[in-house]
């Protein structure tokens, strides 16, 4: 009676170990979870801060000419606010080389043009990587995929800055369809961070003209 007496007392003492045991990987469980998100947060923190401070550095620098201040006038079309300053020559010679003049330059336009600056083409292979190589393009294919790059980065309205959703949305563009959704934008708008596609950052919004309203894209 006593030896049963003490394997039963043994065998609670063992559940009551591993009991204790259990909770506690569990409690180093929840800690590392805990810790591991307060990890994404803290890097998804860092990206939106560097989002924001490269949206700052180059309004700083479109800012330092004195361009711009003329540029923002609505008397002038999307082209012509583009002229100033000098970030949009690939962008320029890329109208120029797919017939697309008329177009941004129609005063019945209105819509809102993500530009990409000369950084942003510079992204792309030969011979859509700069104003040069593109006004030197000849080949049909070419010019036409050029002239869809284009018109992928225009909406048929205009479009400012607060008008975009928070969180995820998505526009129709310009772009004829030929697959499915090829023509539609995604946006990401939180934290004050604005992304097209998940990676193009808008570095600069509603610069105003009079046939539609430009946001300026890194990607």
């Amino acid at each position: 009676m006593k030896m049963y007496v003490t394997k039963m007392m043994l065998a609670s003492i063992v559940s009551i170990l591993l009991f204790i045991s259990c909770k506690k990987e569990q409690s180093q469980e929840l800690q590392l979870q805990q810790t591991g998100e307060e990890n994404l947060l803290v890097e998804a923190q860092q990206a939106v801060n560097e989002k924001k401070a490269e949206a700052a550095a180059f309004e700083k620098e479109y800012n330092s000419f004195t361009e711009p201040v003329a540029a923002r006038h609505t008397n002038k079309n999307v082209l012509e606010v583009l002229q100033y300053p000098c970030f949009f020559k690939s962008f320029t010679a890329a109208v120029v080389k797919t017939g697309l003049v008329s177009t941004l330059s129609a005063s019945t336009l209105h819509a809102t043009l993500f530009a990409p600056t000369d950084a942003a083409f510079s992204k792309l292979a030969p011979p859509f990587n700069n104003a040069a190589n593109i006004a030197g393009i000849t080949d049909p294919d070419s010019i036409y995929a050029l002239r869809n790059i284009i018109l992928y980065h225009l909406l048929g309205t205009q479009k400012f800055r607060h008008q975009f959703p928070l969180g995820r949305s998505s526009a129709a563009s310009l772009k004829p369809e030929e697959g499915l959704n090829d023509h539609v934008l995604y946006t990401s708008n939180s934290f004050g961070v604005l992304l097209i596609n998940g990676k193009s950052l808008v570095l600069l919004s509603n610069l105003n003209a009079s046939n539609g309203v430009i946001h300026i894209v890194d990607d």
